[in-house]
């Protein structure tokens, strides 16, 4: 009976030693499913505990800030009283500013100001423009179904949404993690397809995908730290390549 390589070897064996594919290849594709499973689940965890801290600690802020005497408000029929505007407060990557005297229609005056933070809420006259991580989001007050009138009191006691929302946006990270892995496999599953007819190497397909599996790895990797686009083919790319030839020069041998 072959042992098994462990969860973490593969990992090792996916990045540094494109030789031993042959033995990731010669285990059942029901394994390296199971490895794209928990592989998943370790980056994406990663992913989604950072924006589940980055939204807790967005809401932590606005508790704070919105029970401060100075920041007493009332919203009525869709128009924001704030008499102390403009105001900001920022903590790490964090920015809320408000600021009564503009309207949505006026939000790129204050883009100088939020643009270099990951996350920023401004309050502004008629409504919330909400940026995270580039992407702008823009609501009006008379578009959220509010009710008539709100002050300090209900704004605080509203944020319990954000509970719900860490959780969320947690195990979505999770989700699109696992579904972007396989996509790129199945899509780097067509040029290995390619790849073993030039070669003859007479690969069924379910080898091929387990080779496109673990030739992901990497590139996942790469991809929770920064945005590789299609660079993120490219690599998985020469490692499936590398593995091709690989194989391709022992069946010459």
């Amino acid at each position: 009976m072959k042992d098994r390589i462990g969860f973490f070897n593969k990992i090792i064996i996916s990045v540094a030693n494109v030789k031993r594919y042959k033995e990731l290849i010669n285990e059942k594709l029901s394994r390296a499913i199971i490895y794209s499973i928990l592989f998943s689940l370790i980056i994406g965890s990663a992913i989604g505990g950072f924006s589940y801290a980055a939204i807790a600690s967005m809401q932590k802020s606005i508790e704070n800030i919105m029970s401060t005497e100075e920041l007493k408000f009332t919203l009525e029929n869709g128009v924001l009283d704030f008499e102390n505007s403009p105001l900001k407060y920022e903590e790490g990557q964090n920015i809320i500013y408000i600021d009564t005297s503009l309207s949505l229609s006026d939000v790129n005056n204050i883009r100088k100001i939020v643009v270099h933070k990951d996350f920023s809420v401004s309050f502004l006259k008629d409504g919330i423009s909400y940026r995270a991580n580039g992407e702008e989001y823009n609501y009006k007050y008379t578009e959220m179904n509010l009710v008539d009138k709100i002050d300090n009191n209900d704004f605080i006691n509203s944020l319990g949404i954000f509970s719900i929302i860490k959780y969320i946006v947690f195990i979505l990270s999770i989700l699109m993690t696992y579904l972007n892995f396989m996509f790129n496999a199945f899509i780097l599953s067509i040029l290995g397809v390619i790849l073993n007819k030039i070669n003859y190497l007479n690969l069924g397909y379910g080898n091929i995908l387990k080779i496109c599996i673990y030739a992901t790895t990497l590139s996942t990797i790469l991809g929770s730290f920064i945005n590789l686009g299609a660079f993120s083919m490219l690599i998985s790319g020469t490692y499936l390549t590398m593995v091709i030839n690989n194989l391709r020069r022992e069946v010459e041998l």
